[in-house]
């Protein structure tokens, strides 16, 4: 057992109770590979090791914290793991407010489940590519069978029990041509909060290269601005859908700071508890180099002021000319670190091209939203609106010098943002 923990530690962590087991065969899975890093399953954290993460979680200053539950399967590990997660929370919490979340494949799901999940308050992630053939080409089981009907069924099975219910839809090469077709598909399920990421993989076999699921980056720049289109059309009204990465980047263009780890200058969000009590600074990059030790022997809150963790978290500012250069940097911070895949370091975003299309694209309609909200927000504060100015355009029509700082607020020489169009 450790000593006692210093104040600070993360409010969040990423618990994997199962390890990287999973009743599903999914052909894009980057994480079953990690079984390789531990003894043959099937893996489950013991009640120990659950009591020890708990404790160290809820030892800590802040008031509010979370554990997000995920894997592999975290429902693998069956209904009595989460009573117990629960009972451990009140018997440790000391005036805490402890946020649950379960990401899931919803397989494994049923009204005993659902009425748990509702009474105590977790919010629910279900992976869901779209609609049959694109969620069945990938999302198979371990009969080489189609998931899509269970999992919508026990979908539509947590929204009627009045479950707060997310969907996590992966982005492939296949699917990118599909935007418009799979926010629809998932609104008609009745899925309002959607999360979509992009499959950005190495092929081990092929220098260079990546597997046949990578979505290319002018798929994905194309996938985003008709998401975005499409999602803008239901920006009031009864069919107002949040979708997390334009939710974050409204939140940015407000002056706030984006909830999105790919939009932080740091990577320094949460830390990732695999069931044997090894701990990791992020979910991609679960390996031993980046293994920074166990909870069983060194706290969490020691582990998150470790070194290792520090230079891991600062690796995500380390950029290349061309993104410290670039008129977006201060929205996108370079992406996601697994996402720098080829060329001398430091690397750019594989997707780059991507998202610098779709920034063009949304920017002028999300600095006007922005200035909308600031409007609401004054006048219901009692405010005048006309005091609360719109985030500026980037084709500002004021002269500017070319080595003065650009009037958008990049941070960037004028020559170096708006005045490189």
């Amino acid at each position: 057992m450790c000593g006692e923990p210093p104040i600070s530690a993360p409010t969040s962590v990423l618990v994997k109770p199962a390890g990287p087991d999973c009743n599903l065969r999914c052909g894009y899975c980057f994480y079953r590979g990690k079984k390789d890093l531990f003894p043959a399953g099937p893996h489950r954290m013991t009640p120990l090791v659950l009591e020890q993460l708990v404790q160290q979680h809820l030892s800590q200053s802040a008031r509010d914290v979370s554990f997000c539950w995920q894997g592999g399967e975290p429902t693998l590990m069956g209904l009595p793991f989460f009573e117990r997660v629960v009972a451990l929370e009140e018997q440790y919490g000391r005036g805490h407010v402890v946020a649950n979340s379960l990401q899931t494949n919803a397989m494994l799901l049923d009204k005993p489940w659902a009425a748990f999940l509702k009474k105590y308050v977790f919010l629910v992630g279900v992976s869901l590519d779209g609609d049959t053939p694109v969620h069945d080409a990938n999302r198979r089981d371990a009969g080489d069978g189609g998931s899509w009907t269970k999992v919508v069924e026990n979908i539509k099975m947590l929204l009627d029990a009045g479950v707060a219910t997310n969907v996590l839809a992966v982005v492939t090469e296949e699917s990118a041509g599909l935007a418009e077709e799979t926010y629809d598909r998932l609104q008609e399920i009745g899925l309002r909060h959607m999360q979509f990421i992009p499959i950005v993989q190495p092929d081990p076999a092929t220098p260079d290269g990546v597997t046949r699921h990578t979505v290319r980056p002018e798929a994905y720049g194309i996938f985003l601005c008709r998401l975005f289109d499409r999602w803008m059309l239901d920006r009031t009204g009864p069919r107002h859908t949040s979708v997390r990465a334009f939710d974050a980047l409204l939140a940015h263009y407000l002056g706030r700071e984006p909830p999105e780890c790919t939009m932080q200058a740091t990577c320094s969000s949460y830390l990732v508890v695999e069931h044997n009590g090894a701990v990791y600074p992020c979910d991609f990059f679960v390996d031993q180099q980046w293994e920074l030790g166990n909870l069983t022997t060194t706290h969490l809150a020691r582990l998150w002021r470790s070194p290792r963790r520090r230079e891991f978290g600062a690796l995500k500012a380390v950029l290349p000319g061309q993104c410290r250069d670039c008129r977006w940097l201060s929205v996108c911070r370079g992406g996601c670190p697994k996402d720098r895949l080829f060329g001398d370091t430091p690397r750019t975003s594989y997707l780059c091209d991507g998202y610098r299309a779709f920034f063009n694209h949304a920017h002028d309609r999300l600095a006007r939203l922005a200035a909308e909200e600031e409007a609401r927000a004054a006048r219901a504060a009692g405010g005048d609106p006309m005091l609360h100015t719109p985030p500026p355009s980037r084709s500002p029509t004021a002269r500017v010098g070319r080595n003065a700082p650009c009037p958008c607020g990049s941070n960037l020489k004028y020559k170096r943002c708006c005045g490189n169009p």
